[in-house]
């Protein structure tokens, strides 16, 4: 998860003329588009690295990339908001999205220790996945953008409220 530092009182600045329900709307309005603009990123770069190591098996990678998951702007106990994009899948049955975790990060050397249900005298070498870190390359890829993307569509919110106002 990745974050971004913005002005705190050219916020309030712009939120000076809002109740707390705008206020909040548009916080969440722009988190939202952040996040999303992340997960589209992570997608592509997920794509990307599938298509060149399955040949472009089309099911496969759809199905991947519907792991990609992004949670709305949400509020905490600490009313902090958050929005977050994660790799953790679907988990259905049969969806394959557990995958996204082991493609991230890798694995360790794994060995069969049986076969068929019998105990194998020597290990079989089953090999082990390199970590594609597609989810952290699109993080440090889009984090420079983020705070304008928050910052623009709090103006663009802002500027739809005051509108509505006059109208």
């Amino acid at each position: 998860m990745s974050g971004f530092e913005t002005n705190i009182v050219e916020m309030f600045e712009k939120f000076r003329d809002l109740t707390a329900k705008e206020m909040s709307k548009a916080v969440k309005r722009a988190l939202n588009k952040a996040a999303a603009q992340l997960q589209s990123q992570t997608k592509a770069n997920l794509s990307t690295m599938i298509k060149s190591d399955t040949g472009g098996h089309g099911k496969f990678n759809d199905r991947l990339s519907d792991g990609v998951r992004r949670v709305g702007a949400k509020g905490s106990y600490d009313e902090e908001l958050t929005a977050v994009v994660h790799v953790m899948g679907t988990m259905a049955s049969g969806s394959g999205t557990y995958r996204l975790r082991m493609l991230e990060g890798g694995t360790k050397e794994r060995y069969a220790q049986t076969y068929k249900g019998q105990p194998l005298r020597k290990p079989r070498y089953l090999g082990q996945l390199k970590p594609m870190q597609f989810f952290k390359n699109a993080n440090d890829m889009i984090e420079p953008q983020l705070e304008r993307i928050y910052v623009e569509e709090i103006d663009k919110t802002i500027e739809k409220i005051n509108a509505s106002k006059e109208a």
